[in-house]
């Protein structure tokens, strides 16, 4: 019974971090396409 919580407990860091990871790359991206965005505009 531990090792089934200790593995549900990795489980949610995990998804956890992967969600931040995921939120940052789509701050990074959304930024990134602003930037370019505004370069083809000008």
């Amino acid at each position: 019974m531990s090792l089934y919580q200790h593995n549900i407990q990795n489980a949610e860091k995990k998804a956890v971090w992967l969600s931040v990871r995921y939120a940052f790359n789509q701050f990074k991206f959304n930024s990134n396409e602003q930037r370019t965005s505004s370069k083809t505009r000008n």
